[in-house]
């Protein structure tokens, strides 16, 4: 796998597809062409391993290879996440997840779809592989609560809600290390983004956004509300970004999401 920077706000991963001397050849992720002098890293092998914590996974001898340099390996704990999404809610209405924990998901901590007055509070989210929360589009999702809820070590996006998610609020959530690592977050637009509300006639206020790879807030959709929100340390990977960001036209269109 080849991590390619194509400008300053897009990092895709592309499978190299073949290795001649100095030329790659890869299958291209995205839309956006590469460009020279933004750079590239490779990924995903096993010869790339040279910094402690960093590790490999072969998936036809299902082993697993982490790099400790001098360390000691009995010294440390190795935490491996199984499940992919730990709480998948489809087509349900007035669920509520309070003083819950969710760590380690490979994809979502939760996945949310065309479900009515869920509510997610007093919850710690950690270590997400690809989203924290994602609310996707498929039907209406609206009057969704968030409040109360920490977000820490997310790779891609802390909490992304498509247009559907209309009357959400989010409020009191401290999200913290969102998309720190280039590579490990999605391809194209719309990925190491901290908080997204892309649905009308919702409240984002009193959430505290800190260390953010992009975006650490984007919101979208008519009389929507944003305010008092504190947010430090951001464009951290990618650049070409704002604290906030919104735009003249309409989120209600879907965004490549990893």
């Amino acid at each position: 796998m080849v991590v390619i920077r194509k400008n300053h706000w897009i990092i895709d991963r592309n499978p190299i597809t073949s290795h001649s001397g100095n030329t790659l050849t890869y299958e291209t992720t995205s839309s956006y062409p590469a460009f020279d002098g933004f750079g590239y890293f490779i990924q995903d092998d096993p010869q790339t391993l040279d910094t402690f914590g960093e590790w490999y996974y072969e998936p036809s001898s299902k082993n697993l290879q982490v790099y400790f340099g001098t360390n000691n390996p009995s010294n440390h704990e190795i935490k491996v996440s199984t499940i992919d999404t730990l709480a998948f809610v489809s087509y349900k209405n007035y669920v509520t997840f309070e003083n819950i924990a969710f760590e380690g998901a490979n994809d979502a901590a939760l996945y949310i779809k065309n479900s009515k007055y869920i509510t997610i509070k007093n919850c710690s989210i950690e270590f997400s592989g690809t989203n924290g929360i994602r609310g996707p589009w498929w039907g209406e999702s609206n009057n969704l609560i968030v409040e109360n809820t920490v977000f820490n070590h997310t790779n891609n996006n802390a909490l992304w809600l498509s247009g559907d998610f209309s009357n959400a609020t989010i409020r009191n959530n401290i999200i913290q290390n969102t998309g720190m690592q280039a590579g490990m977050g999605g391809d194209a637009d719309g990925n190491y983004v901290a908080l997204s509300a892309g649905g009308p006639n919702s409240t984002v206020e009193f959430n505290r956004i800190d260390n953010t790879g992009y975006i650490p807030l984007v919101f979208g959709g008519d009389n929507t509300l944003v305010k008092n929100n504190f947010i430090t340390h951001f464009c951290l990977v990618k650049d070409d970004c704002a604290a906030i960001y919104t735009y003249r036209g309409s989120l209600n269109n879907p965004v490549n999401v990893g």
